[in-house]
């Protein structure tokens, strides 16, 4: 009795584990690491799902991650870099005007117009360069 046990959930835990891989070449595009356990898939498949539904640039932010790996080997400071969901406004009032800025995606809509970053946005507002995060207010 206990091998057809041992034999059942042997069955499971790999009909579970090739549907496991089947929804990784669905997320990441590519083929599933060689040896990945259950856990594995499943908790970066689940990262990968709650990062679509917030909005965030999965190329920008694994950029980010390169850039502060590199800077933490080489014993330098890493700053945290601000991650803005899509649909985040930011909204400033400048010379009497009020300006709103929507996030979307890897970038910025200013009147109809579509910005890489706030500092562009902030130096079209002022006719200066600013850093943009402190403009709308982001950082101190």
């Amino acid at each position: 009795m206990e091998n057809r046990e041992y034999i059942s959930n042997k069955k499971q835990t790999e009909q579970e584990l090739s549907a496991l891989k089947v929804e990784w070449q669905k997320h990441f595009k590519m083929p599933t690491p060689t040896k990945s356990s259950r856990e594995f898939l499943s908790k970066n498949i689940s990262w990968q799902k709650q990062a679509k539904e917030q909005g965030i640039n999965l190329k920008r932010f694994s950029k980010m991650m390169d850039v502060a790996l590199s800077q933490y080997e080489l014993g330098k400071k890493v700053k945290p870099e601000l991650i803005v969901k899509s649909g985040t406004k930011f909204i400033r009032q400048w010379q009497g005007k009020t300006h709103e800025v929507e996030a979307s995606g890897s970038t910025f809509i200013y009147s109809g117009e579509t910005y890489k970053s706030l500092s562009a946005i902030a130096r079209k507002i002022t006719g200066t360069q600013w850093n943009g995060k402190l403009f709308f207010g982001v950082k101190k």
